[in-house]
């Protein structure tokens, strides 16, 4: 079993790096239009978080740590389909006193529009008469990647927990458009690693209530 761990570690580096390069091809691979790539930045309340067990004393104890009441998102995505879109997506949760920001989430996000077609670029070049107009578009979707956290506390008896694994979770929205290429976005989501490494058992969560804008590309 310690062989089994150790050789696990020692690949982790691995898979992280072959994850974001698998991330990189996958929205390349979809972003050929790009009138419809959409670059776009948020932030809200909630928080992001590291659960580990160590052993404190010969005790083993359980360590939580969190960064909030922020949190923040960039990301870039590409619309797929008149109902779907593919993009990457960084976020991570923070506080301001004083600042760190030690948990942060990198991964591939899919959205499923649903009661109508996502926000789409208009192409002023356009001969055609064409009449347009202003429509919430709602969401659901789905956001998976790599997840990783360090937190220092120095007043506290374990100052430091640091751990990473891979995150799943699901999220809804709104996006509200504002001009041509420039839109609103509203959004809920949840995330939490359902695999995760570290010196001793450890989890990652976050959860988001945020607001930011995109802009067509």
């Amino acid at each position: 079993m310690k062989i089994k761990i150790k050789t696990l570690h020692r690949t982790w580096p691995k898979l992280i790096f072959g994850f974001i390069l698998g991330c990189a091809f996958v929205f390349s691979s979809v972003a050929m239009a790009k009138k419809d790539l959409r670059y776009g930045l948020g932030i809200g309340f909630g928080g992001a978080g590291v659960k580990e067990t160590v052993n404190l004393n010969g005790v083993s104890t359980v360590v939580q740590k969190s960064e909030g009441p922020g949190v923040g998102v960039v990301f870039v995505d590409n619309l797929i389909s008149d109902s779907s879109s593919l993009g990457l997506e960084y976020s991570f949760g923070f506080r301001l006193g004083p600042f760190s920001a030690g948990v942060s989430f990198f991964g591939v996000t899919w959205r499923n529009y649903v009661f109508g077609p996502a926000l789409f670029h208009i192409d002023d070049s356009d001969e055609k008469t064409t009449l347009y107009s202003k429509q919430n578009a709602w969401y659901y979707g789905l956001n998976t990647g790599v997840a990783t956290a360090s937190i220092t506390r120095t007043n506290d008896q374990v100052q430091n927990i640091s751990a990473s694994g891979f995150y799943l979770g699901p999220k809804i929205g709104i996006d509200h458009p504002v001009s041509k290429q420039l839109s609103y976005r509203f959004e809920f989501e949840y995330l939490s690693t359902f695999f995760a490494t570290a010196p001793q058992a450890a989890s990652l969560s976050k959860f988001a209530l945020q607001f930011g804008m995109f802009y067509f590309y």
